[in-house]
């Protein structure tokens, strides 16, 4: 069974700037079908105008929402533009944007509240706890919301769970 080991932070206000209006990111919509266990179903849309799409089921946490179990699989893109037309799940659409800092890739998402406010997120994903916890964090990071539901994309998908995320988040 296929782990995915990872972190989320919150990006500050402050650092907005380097990754709102960036250049070079992939545009993902994701819908979600079920939450237990989460499934979702996402098309990433590349700069240079590929696409593909992508079926994600995902287990129950551990190791405070360190740790969870992960299988995926490459889907037909026109499939899954229909389930998430067809069906009509609880959907967003993020920009994501890969940043190396001293070795490490981190997953930098930035998602629209609306016209003003942005909702920026980073994740450190790795292979092992210890480098999961271990990780030297770049200087735009701000507060640990690894274990926080709030700021799980499965919640993230209607204007109002945004909000809230981005009061928890900012204010």
């Amino acid at each position: 069974m296929p782990d995915e080991i990872e972190r989320k932070f919150i990006v500050p206000n402050e650092h907005h700037a380097l990754f709102v209006g960036r250049e070079g990111g992939v545009t993902m919509t994701q819908a979600y079908l079920s939450s237990s266990p989460t499934v979702r179903v996402r098309v990433v849309e590349s700069a240079d105008g590929s696409v593909e799409a992508k079926m994600t089921v995902k287990g129950k946490s551990s190791d405070g929402g360190l740790v969870r179990s992960e299988w995926e699989w490459s889907i037909p893109v026109e499939e899954a533009r229909e389930v998430i037309a067809g069906l009509n799940p609880p959907s967003l659409t993020k920009t994501r944007h890969l940043v190396t800092v001293n070795g490490d890739t981190w997953e930098v998402d930035v998602l629209v509240v609306d016209a003003e406010r942005y909702l920026v997120v980073a994740e450190y994903e790795a292979p092992t706890l210890e480098q999961v916890r271990n990780v030297v964090l770049p200087a735009w990071v701000g507060k640990d919301v690894t274990d926080d539901l709030t700021f799980a994309m499965s919640h993230l998908t209607t204007e109002a769970a945004r909000d809230l995320a981005w009061r928890k988040a900012y204010l």
